[in-house]
């Protein structure tokens, strides 16, 4: 299947713990947003963030309030894609509210058939049942890891790099070699009793002691301990470009440990969070517990500690990520029993159709589903039709079903129908109608003139031409050069006829450029003669119940389903005997 040119998201809603004033999570903000200006140049972003006072700065990007949730659901709606660029998102240490606020927004763009993309993730700590839910809710999603231990804790297929903050990031040496310390306040409730032993223990050994808050919160304790202890300096981390004033740093939290290695200054790191320890893993620096003694805390801030830490390999991964972001964030095609199905959102199958036409060739887009591929399975010589399309969509969520079943992944459906409507809404195309009963096709015509006045209809027939007379049709098409031909015959007819379009174009020269898909009963549905599935069911996956309410005959051709479940278990066993 040809889908080589490029659909990129244009429409990006990044989402992370943005706007309220951590160091760390801003970092990741400029370095994501830096990120996906250098890889998709003019890409139109969005951010969630807190609803911001009237005398506030504006921030130099769009908004959209992460409290209000209409305003959530129309930003999922219209993106192309929702990026989570970096950080511990999916962990239950700041609160259970949190988890479940951007599990929240990953079902969204599932519900809303949107790419899902986790850009440097953190993960943990989780409790199994957690960590169970983040898999179930996450199973679409598109990973990338900044460590090893959380691609083991959630068992996703991903990219482990390092922490997005270290792109396009020198290391430095840090020129100031006074013997000032560092140590940064949090508010936790073991270091709040221990900051004044340990600030007591180190104001004789070092000239300068300088207490570092990185967040509004931490800064109300700081401004309290430099009450008590007026002779010390403070230090506030708003900007990852400022020099440390002090050579070593004794931190708690993982990106003011990063921005002190970044900068030359050694690091002593307070163990209070398991991604500490897997920077300190990667790092190679020390870490203490945080009820650790002062004269303990002394005894590891010895004169070997103070040493420069090599960020070589982290820095050397980092150069991968515009190729993780651009890779991960595009849909691949998926491999369903042989036939490879386009997993590419609405908007980009759009943007696709849009390059085809720029050709001078005949693009065919047919549709699969559990009853074709029953069919298929029959008749073996007709599987030649769909291996020559040039998109083939997955319709139904039989396949995604069957899918999950033979433990392969998922497939997203991506239905003919909605995507016949998403052109119509889109994009100009002039149409030629083929296929339904006699009037039928005209009476689609007339209404798609009333609905969507934009469009211009070239022409239509009625489906039940004879085969012979399929070649003079194919002539008078291409003759018409119509951007979009509509075929519903049913299968494997419309496939059939399409394919023929398609070779007599090659046989005779010519440079229409025409896209032709394969629709069903659409024609029916857009002459009024067939109820359409709500939006709701159709989101669900559930317009063949509706369809089967509508018209209950089409239980008697629901045989093909046992047949379907009987290849399925085939297939699952198939698979099994080969793994063995």
């Amino acid at each position: 299947m040809n889908t080589s040119p490029s659909s990129d998201p244009r429409r990006i809603l990044v989402a992370g713990y943005y706007g309220f004033g951590n160091f760390g999570d801003q970092w990741l903000l400029s370095k994501t947003l830096d990120l996906i200006a250098h890889v998709w140049p003019g890409s139109e972003v969005q951010v969630l963030y807190p609803k911001l006072r009237q005398d506030a700065p504006k921030p130099p990007f769009v908004t959209v309030d992460r409290f209000n949730f209409w305003s959530c659901l129309g930003a999922i709606r219209q993106v192309d894609c929702l990026v989570f660029g970096g950080g511990s998102l999916f962990q239950s240490r700041s609160s259970f509210r949190s988890l479940l606020y951007y599990l929240a927004l990953v079902f969204l763009a599932r519900v809303f058939c949107k790419p899902c993309l986790l850009l440097a993730q953190g993960f943990g700590p989780l409790s199994r049942w957690q960590c169970w839910l983040c898999r179930c809710v996450l199973s679409q999603a598109r990973f990338s890891y900044r460590d090893q231990a959380s691609k083991d804790l959630v068992g996703r297929e991903g990219d482990v790099l390092c922490d997005l903050t270290l792109w396009k990031q020198p290391s430095k040496t840090l020129s100031n070699d006074s013997s000032a310390i560092g140590l940064l306040i949090q508010r936790h409730d073991v270091l709040e009793t221990q900051y004044s032993f340990w600030i007591e223990a180190l104001v004789p050994l070092y000239t300068q002691v300088y207490l570092v808050a990185s967040c509004p919160r931490d800064q109300i304790l700081r401004d309290t301990l430099l009450k008590k202890y007026p002779h010390l300096q403070s230090f506030y981390l708003d900007d990852p470009q400022k020099a440390p004033p002090f050579r070593c740093l004794i931190s708690s939290r993982y990106h003011a440990c990063l921005w002190a290695a970044i900068h030359g200054a050694s690091v002593l790191g307070i163990d209070i969070d398991p991604k500490l320890r897997h920077l300190s893993d990667d790092l190679g620096f020390s870490c203490v517990s945080p009820d650790t003694s002062a004269s303990q805390l002394l005894a590891c801030l010895s004169p070997s500690f103070h040493r420069f830490l090599s960020l070589k390999d982290s820095l050397k991964k980092s150069r991968d990520w515009p190729q993780v972001l651009q890779n991960r964030c595009l849909p691949r095609d998926v491999d369903f029993a042989g036939f490879r199905l386009c997993q590419r959102s609405y908007p980009q199958l759009i943007h696709w159709m849009s390059t085809a036409l720029a050709g001078s060739q005949v693009t065919t887009i047919f549709s699969l589903n559990p009853e074709i591929w029953v069919s298929l399975c029959k008749h073996p010589e007709r599987q030649s039709l769909f291996a020559s399309a040039d998109c083939l969509l997955a319709d139904g969520i039989g396949l995604g079903i069957a899918q999950r079943f033979w433990g392969l992944g998922n497939i997203q459906k991506r239905s003919g129908s909605e995507l016949i409507f998403a052109c119509l809404e889109a994009a100009r195309f002039p149409i030629y109608l083929f296929g339904g009963k006699a009037g039928v096709a005209s009476l689609a015509q007339k209404a798609l003139g009333k609905h969507y006045p934009q469009q211009r209809c070239l022409g239509a027939s009625h489906g039940y031409l004879s085969e012979n007379e399929w070649p003079r049709l194919c002539d008078h098409v291409l003759s018409l050069e119509p951007c979009l031909l509509l075929c519903g015959l049913g299968h494997p007819k419309q496939e059939a006829f399409l394919a023929l379009l398609k070779e007599r174009a090659k046989a005779k020269g010519s440079r229409s450029a025409v896209l032709a898909l394969a629709c069903g009963g659409m024609i029916d549905v857009l002459a009024g003669k067939k109820p359409f599935a709500p939006v709701w069911l159709r989101r669900c996956g559930l317009e063949w119940l509706f369809s089967a309410i509508m018209q209950p005959k089409r239980f008697l051709r629901w045989s093909w389903m046992f047949t379907f479940l009987l290849l399925v278990f085939k297939q699952r066993r198939h698979l099994k005997t080969n793994r063995l």
